[in-house]
This record gives structure tokens, sequence and C-alpha cells, in this order.
């Protein structure tokens, strides 16, 4: 009924990565090796991008090798997988048809490679007595030798480099550093789904004099991609830009769910000339609410792989609790009624996969189409019981719609109240962003105060506690930080937090001015952040 165009969704909006992929390896070619390193959450195409380049690489005098780091594998079915993948790309790179087994691929390259034949045999024996540590590092001289045997350059792209900590080895990132290091003419593309996980891996383990990682992060569409992608998706169809903005924030951009969601719009809307919220509703019931939809599919599957192996239940129940807005350690004890040593162990784990995040003293379900399929699929299959599964359908579609109207309502308010509401939500809580810890208090009081017929300054206090904060939807100049200042001398006593945020940027001068006077600046991307954080639509401009 309806087919996913996932590798045309790929491609779009990475023109810039794939160029410097491509650049990448011309400079190999002639001589300069940079290693890459792509990150990004699971989904977003980094598989289908690298396995593209290895098409790219095939048209060279370079072998490419491509490896896939599974999970939960055993170190001997790694190693036979990381030795066939060498000889098949190997004997690949001959231009001559692959024999039928490994028996007769290993004795067609006596002759070729023998010095790389005795090395498989050597790991084969150390793997045999359990001597991984000893093994894995002959493993990563394979390249080497297989260089030297072929005289040709070895790229190998490693999927998902970051599992080689589930190995029972005891420094396979410092040893894989190591060979990079000595190994000059084998080039490295890894991808990883764990940006958080894989960072200090880069930072502490591949940061090498000769070679060290260009890391580039795959992130969703940003909110003028995601417009351009709907756009290209439903070219014959008029979609209000109210509409839009809901899909972008629902998504938050990520490709994989813009394109299931609007290719069933495309099909649920055939012999109309526009897409109202109904189609919407519809499309959003057949993807999240029914078992078949793909988003569906995708979201169960994905809690029974957060549990691994465990009683999924209560991790899902743990992430409802956080999607329902308690966010507090304490907090979650107590939605639960469970014993906190249990919850902090599956706190733990939930980290260790990223699926949540923890920003000081709140955690997040980081993903906004999750956060709405817990909040209102599975704590509905969870907790209600519906009478007939139209009921449970129509009370979905009902809960779509409210959350449309209070996307659109949102839009129609002024920056200084949705400023203010950010702020009542406050509750003494500690959050960290930036790499900094902000206390943000329960404020008593939050108002904004007219100024000379500008957008009004929010003002909120605690106490002895006073913030004033502009909102400012163009560049911010040094002209308007001025006048911030003017406006914090008309106030009585001492302001303790100063805040700009600016939606459009900020001038460098007007930038410095702000440090000087302890004013501290917000971009949209900080302000998103804190919005999405504290349950309130993020601001899609």
């Amino acid at each position: 009924m309806h087919s996913s165009s996932a590798h045309g969704s790929v491609f779009f909006g990475r023109k810039r990565i794939c160029a410097l992929l491509e650049k990448r390896l011309e400079s190999f070619q002639n001589g300069y090796r940079q290693n890459v390193g792509i990150v990004g959450p699971p989904l977003l195409g980094k598989t289908f991008l690298t396995r593209n380049f290895l098409e790219q690489v095939k048209q060279t005098d370079i072998i490419g090798v491509p490896f896939l780091c599974q999970e939960s594998d055993s170190f001997e079915r790694f190693s036979q997988r990381w030795m066939s993948e060498f000889l098949f790309s190997f004997y690949g790179a001959l231009g001559q048809l692959l024999p039928l087994t490994s028996q007769l691929l290993m004795r067609s390259l006596k002759g070729i490679a023998p010095k790389t034949l005795q090395k498989l045999r050597l790991v084969r024996k150390l793997t045999f007595k359990h001597r991984y540590d000893q093994a894995y590092q002959e493993l990563l001289k394979l390249s080497g030798i297989l260089q030297q045997e072929s005289g040709k350059k070895i790229l190998i792209i490693l999927d998902e480099f970051d599992r080689l900590s589930e190995l029972e080895l005891s420094d396979p990132f410092g040893n894989l550093g190591k060979e990079i290091m000595v190994q000059k003419e084998t080039m490295f593309v890894v991808t990883s789904s764990h940006p958080v996980r894989s960072a200090p891996i880069f930072r502490e383990k591949l940061s090498l004099l000769f070679g060290n990682f260009e890391v580039l992060e795959l992130s969703p569409f940003d909110f003028e991609e995601s417009n351009e992608f709907i756009q290209e998706r439903l070219p014959e169809r008029i979609l209000e830009d109210e509409l839009k903005r809901f899909l972008i924030r629902m998504t938050d951009g990520h490709p994989y769910y813009l394109d299931l969601l609007l290719d069933r719009l495309e099909f649920d809307s055939r012999g109309f000339e526009s897409v109202n919220a109904d189609l919407v509703i519809k499309s959003f019931a057949a993807e999240l609410y029914e078992t078949r939809g793909m988003l569906h599919q995708h979201f169960q599957s994905w809690l029974y792989q957060l549990a691994q192996g465990r009683p999924w239940a209560l991790y899902a129940d743990v992430l409802l609790a956080i999607s329902l807005g308690h966010k507090k350690f304490s907090q979650i004890i107590r939605f639960l009624h469970q014993k906190g040593n249990e919850v902090k162990k599956i706190l733990e784990k939930l980290l260790g996969s990223e699926a949540i995040g923890k920003h000081g003293s709140l955690f997040q379900v980081s993903d906004p189409l999750f956060r709405f399929w817990l909040n209102k699929v599975y704590y509905r299959q969870r907790f209600l019981t519906e009478r007939s599964p139209m009921a449970g359908v129509q009370s979905f579609k009902e809960d779509v719609q409210q959350a449309v109207q209070e996307n659109i309502l949102e839009d129609q308010k002024e920056l200084p109240k949705r400023i203010e509401e950010l702020f009542s939500r406050f509750r003494n809580d500690v959050v960290e962003f930036n790499k900094r810890k902000f206390k943000f208090p329960h404020f008593t009081e939050v108002l904004s105060r007219p100024n000379n017929g500008r957008v009004f300054p929010v003002f909120a206090k605690n106490g002895a506690t006073r913030w004033l904060c502009q909102v400012l939807s163009k560049p911010v100049t040094e002209e308007d930080v001025q006048i911030f200042l003017q406006d914090l001398k008309r106030l009585r006593g001492a302001v303790h937090k100063r805040l700009i945020v600016g939606l459009k940027g900020i001038e460098l001068n007007a930038k410095l001015l702000a440090q000087e006077a302890k004013i501290q600046y917000l971009d949209l991307r900080n302000l998103n952040f804190l919005l999405d954080l504290y349950d309130k639509p993020k601001l899609v401009i």
C-alpha cells in the first residue's frame, strides 16, 4: 500500500557531508590521509552514506573493506567475520568472480597473499586458545600486510565502532589507535549511533599524532531543511504552515519519521489538492497507533532492544514516567511505586543507550515523537482498558487533534508570553546545558514590562532572586544591548540573571558588550532546548 522512499531521504540535505567524503577520498589517493568519524542518532542514514561512499571507492585502486560491529558478538564470530571481509574485499578488488567456498578462496590466494594467509592462521590459533587480546592485535595488523602484498591502499569502513567495547578485550580502542598511527596507508571511516558514548573514545583513545579523526555529526534536518523536505515529498499538495510546523516539531526533523509520515500522507491525500488537519491526524493514527504501522512497530521493538533481554515493561514504564513529566529521580520513584535502587539501575542503562538524557537534575526522553507515542499509545495499552478497538483509535485521534490545536495556539502567542510560561514551569531545578549548570528558581511572579514600545522584556522574581530576559527576533546589535542595560538601570534592586535571547544570532561587538556587562546570551537552539525540556512546543521560524 505504501512504500517508503528512505533511500532518497538519506541524501536530502546531506550534500555537504557527501562532498567532504569525496574530498577525503581524493586526498587519500594523493597521499594525505584524514580518518573520518560520522556520529548521529539511529536511522539517520549513516550506513547508507558509507555504503554509497564504498561504491565510489570501487572505482579507484583502493581496496574498500566494510565491517559492521554487531551487538552481542562473541570474539570468535567477530574475528571470523573480520577475516572474511578482508579476504572477500581483496579478492573482489582483483576483478574476478568470488569462489563458492572459503576453502577455495584461501587456496586461490596462496600465491598472491601468502603473508596474509599466514596471519589468518595465527589469528585462528590465538583465538582457539582464548588469547583474544593478542588475536585482536594481529587482526588489526591484517590491513597493513594486505596493503604490502597488494600494493594498494586500504579503506576500512567500521560501522558502529563503539561496540568494540563489548568484546572481551582489555583495550580495544587503544590498540586500534596504535595501529592507525602506524598504518599510514590505511584510512578509517567509522560510524556510531551513540554520540555521547563515542565522544570520549575519539577524544581520549583516537586523538593521535598521525591518525586524528575528523568527527562529523549527522543530525536531523533543521527547520529549513525539514520544510524543504516536506515540499519535495508533497509537491502537488497544499499544506498549511501551521501543519508543517506541527510535523517538524513532532518529528524534530528526523528524516525517517518524516519520510514515513509523509509517505502515509501522500497515500491518504490522493485526490485532494490540499492536506488538512484531519488527514494529518489520520496518518498519525495509521503510523503510530495501529499495530501494523511502521512507526508503532519501530517504537515497540525499540523497547525490547533497550531492555536487552530483561523484563521490558519496567524499562518502558520508566520512559513513560519521564515522558509524562516526572523528570526528577524522586518523582519517577513516586510515580512508579518502585524501589529506588531498581529504578536507578534502569536509568543508568537507559542513559548508556542514549534513549534518555540527563540535564542536571532532570531526565528527558530526547525523541519527541517517541515521547508522544509513550504518552498516547503505550500508556493507553498499559494502563487503560478500551471497550472496543474503535474507541481506542478515536481517543488517539482526539489526542492528536488536541496536540495540533495546542501547537497552533502556541504559535499565535507573543514571544514574551511564551517566555513567561517557560519561566513559570521552573521548580528550583538545576539544568545543565552548554557544559554549564544553571539554577532555575521557582518564581512567584513572572510578567512582561512595557518599555518604549519595543518587545517587552520578561521580569521574574522569587524573594530576593530577580531575572530580566529580552527576546529579539532580529540579529542582536550593540544598540539592543545598550537599551537592555538601560532597562536594567530602571529596575530597583539587583538583577541576578540577565538574559538576551537572539532568535537570529548576535553581532560580534554586541556579544562582546554583553559579556562585559555579564549578560548571558542564548540562541534559538538554547531556547528550544529549554522549551522542549519543559514540555513546551519549540519555536519554529
